[in-house]
Order: structure tokens, then C-alpha cells, then sequence
């Protein structure tokens, strides 16, 4: 998800930059026009509607990993992926989902290790871990799942149970 992020920063800020010097001129992209032409050199940015990523998740499944939360609202910037955050307002507990594009994992091998970084740490032998959270592939869309408490052992028990429900539920 950070390596599609990035890219999605990079595309934004270049259409903005072009945007900022259209005119008036016949030919030139207006803001909503270049904006659109950026996503749509994204991964699967013609694969139809995104995915809801908070319907990835029952209110139980949430409910019996942070407590009482607001419910989930959405979440990321793919254009055929989907995420959603939900959060305890009391303990600030809360679970994360991303689904990225489809082709964001071709063949269901995450994207290559970008090395700017740091050290890659592997969970198991095909998901990663992202700042405690973890990456993964879904078909052929990269993904992550966070869940954050105060138990980190937990958490990652419950973010690797996750991970095969976000599997089944995506791919």
C-alpha cells in the first residue's frame, strides 16, 4: 500500500502541477481533467466500481477486536481498491483494512521491496510487515490490515486472522 500511495502522491502532485498552469487555451487540461487522466494510469483504474472496505468486516468482527467503535468509514486513495478505519473514540483502539487495485499484486506476489525503507521484515513467507501492520496479496490486489492496541502480540495475532478473512472476502 505505500508503494501505491507513493505513486498515487506523485501522479496527484504532478496533475496539480499541471493543472496550476492551464489556461484558458483550447487543449489544456483543466484540474478535474488532468486529475482524471493521473488516475487513470494507476493499476486497475478501469476495473469497474471500488471495493467496499468497510463491508470486508462485520460489526461482531470489529467490535470483538477494539470495542465499541464509530462504525468505519473509508478509507484510501485507489481507484478500484477500497480501505475503511474503524476506531474506538474512548481507547483510540482501531482496525484498518486497504485493498489495493487489481494488478497492485500481479499474480498475488506483493510489489517489490523498495529498499528507501529500510529493512524488509517478512511475516511468514508472503506478507510483510508495514509499520505494524500487515502487507499482503489478495488475487492479484496488495493489502494491508492493522490492528492497533495495546498489545502487540495480540494485535498481530488478530491482524493475521485478518489477513486469511480479507483473503477469502477480496480474492
Amino acid at each position: 500500500m505505500t508503494h501505491q500511495r507513493g505513486l498515487s502522491a506523485i501522479l496527484l502532485l504532478g496533475a496539480l502541477t499541471l493543472a496550476g498552469c492551464a489556461s484558458t487555451t483550447a487543449g489544456t487540461p483543466t484540474v478535474q481533467e488532468a486529475q482524471e487522466q493521473a488516475a487513470s494510469r494507476l493499476p486497475g483504474a478501469d476495473a469497474g466500481p471500488p471495493i467496499d472496505g468497510c463491508a470486508l468486516l462485520s460489526a461482531a468482527e470489529v467490535s470483538d477486536l477494539i470495542g465499541a467503535n464509530d462504525g468505519g468509514r473509508p478509507s484510501g486513495i485507489s481507484t478500484a481498491g477500497g480501505g475503511c478505519m474503524w476506531e474506538n473514540q474512548t481507547t483510540y483502539h482501531s482496525v484498518t483494512v486497504e485493498v489495493g487495485n487489481p494488478g497492485s499484486a500481479p499474480g498475488g506476489v506483493l510489489p517489490k521491496w523498495d529498499p528507501m525503507l529500510g529493512e524488509e521484515r517478512k511475516v511468514g513467507t508472503d506478507m510483510r510487515d508495514i509499520n505494524g501492520g500487515i502487507e499482503f496479496a489478495a488475487g492479484d490486489r496488495d493489502c494491508m490490515v492493522q490492528v492497533s492496541t495495546t498489545d502487540a502480540a495480540a494485535d498481530r495475532a488478530s491482524g493475521l486472522a485478518l489477513v486469511e478473512k480479507v483473503r477469502q472476502r477480496v480474492g
